[in-house]
């Protein structure tokens, strides 16, 4: 949809005030379909789980408290991305790895968890991949093929960058109108989050700075007010979701978000990126 035909619908929903808040922090986001009957490996080519290919000399990423190897759960190749990177975000050329541990199972909340996942960036000579095979002992995931789309959206209500509030009848058109145009989408790289609980931009924001977000307490501590600006310079880099057909499940329906600040995205500094986990 373009952003004049969410006006429309937003204006024909009694929700224009609402969408002009919005509109201000409209975003392309790329809309990963999973393609489960594509089950074999391409050297090189996107995909969820499977080996990932990579160059000789990079050893497996690992939890370094536990020293358990992290697993594998998706590579992109970034020029397969750029004809729907229209606000051109990230790298033309290049491979981008995601990792995590699930038996650690980390949800984000405390500076500690950033040893239960990893972001990788290769971007040298694509003929030196090779596969590497999963160690021993670690869920390996069923392969996937992606295929790719553009979509412009909104930030969801929940997203702390909106301060417009809603009463009770009109969230629940605002919940109507989400549904009816079937905006909420499991995998996506850039863009908006779909949000399970709240938006999660200042718990990163937060984090980055020590504190604790698996408890009320941290909206209590007297230094988020200092802290809340800065969560405007996180962005979404690239959200996953459970996939019954896969046998993958993060926690009861979940989803795993990977978020990196808009400064790191710029200079390539994939690995600083934050992973959060959100579950039903």
């Amino acid at each position: 949809m373009t952003l004049e035909e969410f006006r429309a619908v937003f204006a024909e929903a009694g929700l224009s005030e609402l969408f002009d808040e919005m509109q201000q922090y409209a975003k392309n986001s790329i809309v990963i379909e999973v393609q489960h009957e594509v089950n074999q490996q391409v050297l090189g080519a996107s995909r969820f789980g499977g080996e990932p290919d990579l160059p000789p000399e990079i050893e497996w990423f690992s939890n370094p408290e536990t020293g358990s190897p992290l697993n594998f759960i998706a590579q992109f190749n970034c020029a397969e991305l750029s004809v729907f990177d229209k606000d051109n975000k990230l790298p033309k050329q290049g491979m981008l790895y995601f990792f995590y541990d699930v038996e650690a199972f980390l949800w984000g909340f405390d500076a500690r968890d950033s040893i239960g996942s990893r972001v990788y960036f290769y971007d040298g000579v694509m003929e030196r991949l090779e596969p590497r095979l999963c160690p021993a002992g670690i869920r390996r995931f069923p392969v996937s093929g992606l295929l790719f789309a553009n979509r412009v959206e909104l930030p969801e209500y929940t997203s702390q960058l909106i301060q417009t509030k809603l009463s009770d009848e009109e969230y629940g058109r605002y919940l109507d109108l989400i549904e009816e145009l079937d905006l909420e989408i499991d995998n996506k790289l850039l863009g908006h989050s779909n949000n399970i609980q709240k938006g999660m931009e200042l718990q990163c924001e937060l984090v980055h700075h020590g504190i604790y977000c698996g408890s009320s307490a941290a909206v209590q501590n007297h230094q988020v007010p200092e802290f809340t600006a800065g969560a405007t310079a996180w962005e979404l880099l690239f959200q996953m979701g459970s996939d019954d057909d896969n046998d993958v499940h993060w926690a009861e329906d979940g989803r795993l978000y990977f978020w990196i600040r808009s400064e790191d995205l710029i200079a390539r500094r994939f690995e600083r990126a934050w992973q959060i986990l959100q579950s039903y």
